[in-house]
């Protein structure tokens, strides 16, 4: 009775707590925002969990990310924006994607593209330039964008944490965006749409904390773990470098362990899938013309336990909530919660002129898609909040095809028997090359002094009567080669298959590690020791391993995934015993009993079960199958059931795999690592571009998406001039013109102008011949290549568009394309009260009725313009790229009337009497 007395009382402490988090949360956040409501439900709930986890900042708790993405849709014209909401920044990014080449539009300008939060960014949408959203999508992170084809990560789940506390997430959910862009969509755009729309991103996994394409606790970035870096540069390209997460393949998972003397025991595995030499088993095989072995594989075992004295107050808290029956309250707590914020409610519609399409393949994933921007924190990751001071220790090894250059032929395509194995000439001609690389990455690591260096152990068959004899003989010669010699890579041979027929299941493992004793030892493994920040300088590293050990088969998937585990227990018992103080030398282990008691029971059970898992799921992105032959790891554990599958029947299934989904994998993968291409056009006549000069007038929608997309000119009008400003920081390359096509009245020529002042245009396409097409379609004009290399920073394109025959025309949409040459870092807003019209940027465009295109008037050193009694004269200026303009000074000596404008929408209309020498402020509405 006393006992329920007790816990009651408990979980009475921990609902105050809550709620008395709860109010002072609620009550900061109404002050800082004026009484404005935008805090949303789910922000809320997440500012209460990171108080009652940690006593530190907001910022401390990892996992529980506020890195927010929202994919808006337009209709009627249909856009597509970005509205970003980064956690390691404080405001929020508007980006645009190009509506006909589908490039991203972002200058950094505040109020345009950059905002304070996500609501005045839809607020600026959907009031200051009056569009309709058709569509909101809500995500977690960006993966990248290829030609107008946007990947948006919608969902992820908490897969794993780092001893420094950085979290790793696994993508559940993803979906692509493709917006119709009318030009610039080459032959074949269709077809690599569906083949990025089928490569499966859930399964990937990324970490906002760390760069995890090195191993732990850092080192030198290695890209060839990086799968989305080609489909990220456009974003590097436009100056949000960061905004992309690298997404890496494979597997990372991390658990605790039963709690051992008050102190907190995990234990993580990293399995990253190499890129450089991507495919699935009989189509990528051995080494590629880039020296890069096929299936890849690093891995990475980390250890880590807790200092109990240094846990916080509230984490315990937490932690004791979650075990008591209140951990609904905290899961309720923990989860994105939805959003009751009518401006962002995810809206849809039929008639949208938009197409996305959802990733729902999962590469050995058991996670399932939580809805639109959720990311799960049910995760499998034991910590929250700011890394407590531990002891870590870390070992990392190799695994994948044969390094040599060879591929295998099949006998018929419904044959289930093996491959036979067919070495190219000259096959070890670049296996140097690839021990060079992996020996670079070995002298990368800090503390790194040479030690074993590389040690290859090989599973082949070395019966002579079997066909992989070939290629375990050849591997052996590759390390003859005196480029390879030089490098000291060993070899240690160990016929897998062999030796468990020999001595049984039970008895091989004995085997394995009396041959690979020696090696561990020599290498040993990472440790150190973490304090409680998450300053890199506080990750203390006071050994480095040194040496690795690359294990592969011929595909590198069943036997490997055996002999990596027992590599893995060997070294997780020495690595216990370090964590633990355990002084002892090293100790081969010999059998399933002795691994058992020397690495600790829980441990053996937790190290199979992950083991399979990550088998799996290399297995899957290889053979599109689970592992075979996964009895050599089940045998150690009595709680993993017995494998769903017979080992003949996956082989039937890999074959099935093989001849029907193989081919359309390798273009997927194809599609989504090739390098991008080039320079990218985008729309450089957009807003806050706008028609300067048109003869005869029409309205500033010529440039624009509207509702009315045509415009009729009647006969008398033979000509049709428009001069448009550009983006200065820009280069054109071509002239699009839409064509609308009504009883046959389009335009019979066109001629191109371009130029930085209207009396200095030059022609560059005179008399192109505008030929009949069907009603929308879009023409594109290219400029000449030696047009192009002096167009750079022209700030005025004018289009001359003839009636031929006299019967009047009409005219579609007009845009200028080209490629920005704007500096890779978000340009800097001028100061307050800056003369934007007399900064370098500026320039007189137009002046009427007398067009003295002086820009001395700007500097102060002209004697002004004369304008007659009852004429009313206009004044142009394009203004700098990156300004607000507030209000505009005028010196006048005479009675005037004045109207203020920006762009070609009347602002403000005043009136005054300015006696001679005075300046008359205008402040804009």
């Amino acid at each position: 009775m006393n006992e329920y007395v007790d816990a009651l009382k408990a979980e009475e402490e921990v609902w105050k707590c809550v709620l008395e988090e709860l109010m002072e949360r609620r009550l900061v956040a109404e002050e800082e925002v004026e009484g404005r409501k935008r805090v949303k439900e789910g922000e809320a709930r997440g500012v209460i969990v990171q108080e009652l986890v940690t006593n530190e900042s907001m910022n401390d708790l990892k996992g529980v990310s506020s890195t927010s993405h929202v994919v808006v849709v337009t209709a009627h014209p249909v856009h597509v924006f970005i509205i970003s909401s980064l956690s390691s920044r404080t405001d929020t990014q508007l980006v645009s994607l190009c509506p006909l080449t589908g490039s991203l539009i972002y200058s950094g300008t505040p109020g345009i593209d950059l905002f304070p939060d996500e609501h005045s960014a839809l607020h600026y949408l959907t009031r200051t330039l009056n569009l309709t959203i058709a569509q909101q999508t809500r995500g977690v992170a960006l993966a990248g964008i290829r030609n107008g084809h946007l990947a948006l990560i919608t969902s992820s789940q908490l897969s794993a944490t780092l001893p420094c506390g950085a979290s790793i997430h696994t993508v559940t959910s993803a979906k692509w965006f493709s917006p119709p862009l009318n030009v610039n969509r080459k032959p074949g755009t269709q077809k690599e749409e569906e083949l990025l729309s089928s490569f499966p991103l859930s399964g990937h996994f990324y970490s906002e904390d760390i760069d995890l394409t090195s191993p732990y606790p850092g080192g030198a970035r290695c890209p060839e773990f990086h799968w989305n870096e080609e489909l990220s540069k456009e974003f590097e390209n436009a100056g949000l470098g960061g905004w992309c997460v690298p997404l890496l393949q494979g597997y990372a998972v991390s658990k605790q362990l039963p709690v051992t003397d008050d102190r907190s025991e995990y234990m993580c595995l990293i399995a990253k899938k190499s890129r450089n030499h991507p495919g699935s088993r009989y189509i990528a095989r051995g080494l590629n013309s880039e020296s890069a072995p096929a299936n890849e594989v690093e891995c990475q075992l980390l250890l880590w336990k807790e200092d109990v004295e240094h846990k916080a107050h509230r984490a315990s808290i937490v932690q004791k909530a979650h075990e008591k029956r209140n951990k609904e309250l905290f899961d309720m707590l923990l989860s994105d919660g939805g959003d009751s914020d009518s401006d962002t409610a995810t809206v849809s519609s039929d008639d949208s002129e938009f197409s996305g399409s959802t990733a729902s393949d999962t590469w050995g994933s058991n996670a399932e898609g939580e809805g639109e921007g959720s990311r799960s924190q049910t995760s499998l990751s034991p910590r929250l909040g700011a890394p407590s001071p531990a002891k870590w220790a870390a070992y990392l090894w190799r695994r994948g095809t044969i390094p040599l250059h060879w591929s295998s032929e099949l006998n018929g395509k419904v044959h289930i028997g093996k491959a036979a194995i067919v070495l190219q000439q000259d096959p070890h001609k670049s296996t140097n090359t690839y021990f060079a690389n992996l020996t670079n990455q070995l002298k990368s690591w800090k503390g790194y002094e040479g030690g074993e260096g590389i040690t290859c152990i090989s599973l082949l068959h070395t019966d002579p009567d079997n066909s992989e004899v070939v290629l375990s003989d050849a591997y052996l010669e590759a390390l003859k080669v005196e480029a390879t010699k030089k490098l000291g890579v060993k070899m240690c041979l160990f016929d897998w298959h062999k030796m468990n027929k020999t001595l049984g299941l039970d008895k091989a493992p004995e085997a394995a590690w009396d041959v690979m004793a020696d090696t561990l030892q020599g290498h040993g493994f990472a440790f150190g020791r973490i304090r409680s920040s998450e300053r890199a300088e506080d990750i203390e590293v006071h050994n480095v391993q040194q040496g690795v050990v690359r294990v592969n088969c011929a595909d590198s998937l069943d036997r490997t995934n055996g002999c990596t585990f027992l590599v893995a227990l060997q070294m997780c018992a020495e690595m216990r015993k370090k964590l633990l103080g355990i002084e002892e030398p090293f100790t081969r282990l010999t059998t399933i009993a002795d691994a058992r008691q020397k690495v600790g029971e829980e441990y053996v059970e937790l190290l199979c079960e992950l083991f399979i898992q990550s088998g799996d799921v290399l297995s899957q992105l290889y053979t599109g199958t689970v592992a075979a032959y996964s009895d050599s790891i089940r045998q150690f554990t009595t709680r993993t059931s017995k494998a769903q599958h017979s080992n003949t029947m996956l082989s039937v299934m890999r074959r099935y795999q093989n001849v029907v989904y193989d081919p359309w994998r390798a273009d997927s993968f194809t599609a989504f690592l090739r390098p991008r291409d080039g320079l990218k056009q985008r729309c450089i006549s957009d807003r806050p571009s706008a028609i300067i000069r048109s003869s005869p007038a029409l309205p500033a929608d010529l440039l624009h998406d509207t509702a009315k997309q045509l415009y009729s000119l009647p006969p008398d009008v033979a000509l049709l001039s428009v001069v448009i400003a550009l983006d200065p920081f820009s280069q054109p390359t071509d002239i699009a013109l839409c064509i609308r096509s009504l009883n046959g009245k389009v335009p019979g020529a066109m001629d191109i102008y371009l130029g930085s002042h209207l009396d200095s245009l030059e022609p560059v396409i005179v008399n192109a011949c505008v030929p009949m097409c069907n009603d929308g379609t879009w023409l594109v004009f290219s400029l000449p290549p030696e047009v192009r290399s002096h167009a750079a920073g022209c700030r005025l394109a004018q289009v001359s568009l003839r009636d031929m025959e006299g019967t009047g025309m009409v005219v579609g949409q007009l845009r200028v394309l080209g490629t920005s040459l704007r500096p890779r870092a978000s340009p800097t807003p001028l100061a307050e009260n800056t003369n934007v019209a007399k900064y370098p940027d500026a320039f007189v465009a137009q002046i009427t009725p007398y067009a003295d295109d002086s820009n001395g008037m700007l500097e102060g050193g002209g004697d002004g313009w004369t304008v007659p009694h009852g004429v009313r004269g206009r004044i142009l200026l394009v203004l700098a790229d990156v300004c607000s303009v507030s209000h505009i000074e005028v010196e006048c000596d005479a009675k005037c009337e004045f109207s203020m404008s920006t762009g070609l929408k009347e602002d403000a209309m005043q009136a005054c009497d300015v006696g001679k020498g005075s300046i008359a402020p205008f402040d804009l509405i």
